[in-house]
């Protein structure tokens, strides 16, 4: 019997045990270990060690389309470059058409994207919500952080309270208002240099009904939520040198930021989040690649390399916690479109006189009555600012108000009602327009608890 099936029996045993969750389809891989978690209170009720690719079903690339969503967005709108991915064979092509820049190689996840010179996210989250209610929960993930900075690459970590597409902050005013109601976001960034030849997380934002507090390392005098420095870890030599292991331990108003130095597993402390005062205590994690027109820290320091073009290595995504349900989300597929020099159209045009006629991934009448709610998901932008939406599944015609505030600007990242009883079995056709010219792009709908 294989290594990967035995640690396949040993999770699946270990977790039908703790939370009655797990079913033998082989949703959730994993290994006895439970993914190399350290600093856990409580069982780990989700593991992922990427033992094999699946096949590619929606946007997730080779990660099982049905626990994992992807979402990818940039700054100047639908625009996505094709970029060259360091594999476990050496370089090849990757792309979102086909989502061939998400990965699995010799038993880990494998993410690529070229920022294009511009602001550039790509987030990955399990379907399955997170849990610290009364308690500090801690996640868990491995990553190659070679980070160059907050003006290059660097890994960010989140919290939603809903599972919207493509979290990211980026300035206050922001350019990029991609954030839930409710959220937690930590930028695994230090600046080298400030850190030696190593890192920590140079920044934290906290949502509160829509309100952002974004603090740095450096802003010693900072009332309200704080970010203090407590140690560093070495950085990784990129996609094919060892990993850093993170683990954030997370309560209502503190938060730990744990890390090994690359190709170790003894966790230092790295950062600490004092008054964080989070105003959820359930949601999505998401991990993903972040840019902001990385060739600037090569060229504001040569010994720095040029990460425009960037792959980062992920193993071992994990999360402690009571037993919770998993959600089935259906895409709706990135547009295939090319613009100039080639590059990538993946969203749609929409406004008055020009609604966006989508299609989801077919759905089944069993995961519709077996959900308690569900959401219609996307981002939209990058500039102008909509009233309201109005939105049709199935000919069933909806409106919502826009509750972002008015200087939210760049992309923004939604989440809209959807009753039970307009969704069919099948795609579903949704007809989505604004009173403003917009794009839009990671559709998809959400069944909760499906």
């Amino acid at each position: 019997m294989s290594m990967t099936l035995l640690k396949r029996l040993a999770l699946t045993f270990a977790l039908i045990c703790v939370s009655g969750l797990l079913s033998s389809n082989g949703d959730v891989s994993g290994q006895a270990n439970n993914c190399g978690m350290l600093k856990n209170d409580a069982p780990v009720i989700f593991c992922d060690t990427f033992d094999a690719p699946n096949p590619v079903t929606n946007r997730s690339g080779q990660l099982n389309g049905t626990v994992w969503g992807v979402s990818r967005v940039t700054g100047r709108g639908i625009e996505w470059p094709n970029s060259t991915m360091d594999g476990c064979n050496g370089p090849q092509a990757a792309s979102p058409v086909g989502a061939t820049d998400v990965i699995i190689c010799n038993g880990q996840l494998r993410t690529s994207l070229h920022d294009n010179h511009d602001v550039t996210t790509m987030a990955l989250y399990p379907k399955q919500p997170f849990d610290w209610a009364g308690r500090t929960g801690t996640v868990a993930f491995d990553v190659t952080n070679d980070t160059s900075g907050t003006h290059g690459a660097w890994p960010e970590f989140w919290i939603t309270d809903l599972p919207i597409p493509a979290p990211s902050s980026h300035l206050i005013p922001c350019d990029t208002c991609s954030v839930s109601r409710h959220a937690l976001g930590i930028r695994l960034a230090a600046e080298r240099g400030s850190c030696g030849n190593g890192w920590r997380a140079d920044s934290a934002i906290v949502v509160r009904d829509y309100q952002m507090e974004d603090r740095s390392i450096f802003e010693n005098n900072a009332t309200g939520m704080r970010i203090r420095e407590r140690g560093c870890a070495t950085l990784s030599s990129g996609p094919n040198g060892g990993l850093n292991h993170v683990e954030i331990r997370i309560s209502q108003n503190y938060i730990e930021v744990w890390a090994s130095d690359a190709g170790s597993r003894t966790l230092k402390l790295i950062n600490t989040i004092e008054n964080a005062n989070l105003t959820f205590s359930r949601g999505l994690i998401w991990v993903g690649a972040y840019h902001y027109n990385a060739s600037k820290a090569h060229e504001q320091n040569p010994s720095v390399p040029d990460q425009t073009n960037h792959t980062y290595t992920w193993d071992n995504i994990a999360f402690d916690g009571p037993a919770t349900y998993r959600d089935l989300s259906y895409d709706v597929l990135d547009r295939v479109a090319q613009g100039a020099n080639g590059i990538n159209l993946i969203g749609w045009p929409n406004g008055p006189g020009q609604p966006a006629v989508l299609n989801t991934l077919p759905m089944t009448t069993d995961a519709i009555n077996a959900a308690t709610s569900a959401y219609l998901l996307f981002n939209f932008g990058p500039y102008n600012s909509p009233s309201s939406f109005t939105y049709t599944i199935n000919g069933n015609v909806n409106t919502a108000p826009n509750p972002t505030p008015s200087n939210y600007i760049g992309w923004r990242t939604m989440a809209l009602p959807v009753p039970k009883n307009q969704l069919v079995a099948g795609p579903q056709n949704i007809r989505f327009s604004t009173n403003v010219s917009l794009n839009v792009q990671n559709v998809n709908i959400v069944l909760v608890a499906a």
